[in-house]
């Protein structure tokens, strides 16, 4: 019986010591350009849910709370003149009933990780994203939405959305630095994809 109870504790200190592992550290954003696509009459009710499955052994340097801070705060810098509600996570997947502009804003994505690790923190928000083409053998790093933008405003009934995903592949060279440019350089990528998104909706 001892031996059996000493065989499942190295057991699960190997499933321990083994387990795939996630890198997030803080994106570093870019000044994104103004748009000038409302007035101070416009209200833009933002709704961001975090949908990753970090692992419990990730090396997480940024937590979920200020990812989504921001998020919302460069969106605000995009978007100037308009009066913005941060709404809370919970509604994310309540029926839009207001007379307004939504967006709404599902992470699956913001992480790096070395070959396939990349693949478990990926959430499910939407969108069909597949892990199928991630490469082996180097650092991965991606950011990745999944986005709907309503604009109920003077009787429109306008809905679209759009999964946006940015991945970079470098090799190991320089560690976790290489792993946090990488990341870092997602988070922007992903960003301007989502204001040229939300542009060509509110221009319709």
């Amino acid at each position: 019986m001892n031996r059996i109870i000493t065989l499942i504790g190295i057991l699960m200190f190997c499933g321990e010591a083994f387990a795939q592992k996630v890198y997030v550290w803080d994106p570093q954003p870019e000044v994104p350009v103004q748009r000038s696509l409302f007035t101070s009459s416009d209200t833009v009710d933002i709704i961001i849910f975090d949908g990753r499955s970090i692992p419990k052994k990730s090396n997480n340097k940024f937590t979920s709370e200020e990812l989504i801070e921001v998020i919302n705060n460069n969106i605000k810098e995009a978007y100037e003149g308009a009066v913005f509600n941060h709404l809370d996570k919970n509604e994310y997947y309540k029926e839009v009933k207001n007379k307004h502009v939504t967006i709404k804003i599902g992470i699956s994505g913001y992480h790096a990780g070395f070959g396939r690790d990349i693949g478990v923190a990926i959430g499910n928000v939407g969108g069909k994203f597949m892990t199928s083409f991630i490469g082996e053998g180097k650092w991965n790093s991606i950011t990745s939405f999944y986005v709907k933008v309503y604009d109920f405003r003077d009787n429109n009934s306008i809905v679209e959305e759009q999964e946006i995903i940015s991945l970079e592949e470098r090799p190991n060279l320089g560690g976790y630095s290489t792993a946090r440019k990488a990341l870092r350089s997602t988070y922007n990528q992903s960003m301007n994809k989502l204001f040229s998104f939300i542009d060509s909706v509110l221009m319709k």
